[in-house]
């Protein structure tokens, strides 16, 4: 019983049972299962992985798609649309895949939701709602391979590295 068990992980993590392999992600060496926040103004390199013995690149894709439980109505030259209904928006994204990892470079508002919904209506004039959230996860990212799916909701943000008031002095209340 014990050979057998053991025969099982065996072939459980050498892709003997290649139905069974787990895909995942990593940033910074560190898996990724739940949300992933970007950072603006860098280049973040995103590894894939799969549980195996066997090493070596796979194929994978990677997508980036409306997080429906984010949606929200917006405007496109006037006429409302619903974001949940946009379709895939990797096109808006600058990805780069390479060999078992792929990069998202992000300039300082590149991915802002207003600014994804132009590119992708060719700069055509898009107006968000007046409560729109920046903070939420609208996107989600979405990598396929070796049979499997992984699928994370998606932000980016920017760092404030500091204030500047001009004049220097003022009063707070």
């Amino acid at each position: 019983m014990i050979m057998l068990a053991i025969t099982f992980i065996l072939l459980w993590y050498s892709n003997g049972f290649e139905s069974f392999s787990k895909l995942y992600i990593t940033v910074n060496g560190k898996p990724r299962k739940s949300e992933l926040t970007l950072p603006k103004e860098s280049v973040t390199r995103i590894e894939v992985n799969r549980a195996s013995f066997r090493r070596g690149g796979f194929d994978y894709g990677v997508t980036i798609t409306p997080n429906i439980e984010n949606d929200f109505e917006y405007t496109l030259n006037g006429e409302p649309r619903k974001f949940s209904e946009v379709g895939e928006l990797t096109a808006a994204f600058d990805i780069e895949q390479c060999n078992g990892y792929f990069e998202i470079a992000c300039g300082s508002d590149d991915y802002g939701v207003k600014k994804v919904l132009q590119t992708l209506h060719g700069n055509q004039d898009v107006e968000l709602p007046n409560d729109f959230e920046p903070s939420k996860f609208y996107y989600n990212l979405t990598v396929t391979g070796n049979g499997k799916a992984v699928t994370i909701p998606l932000r980016f943000y920017v760092y404030i590295t500091g204030i500047e008031i001009d004049p220097p002095e003022g009063i707070l209340q």
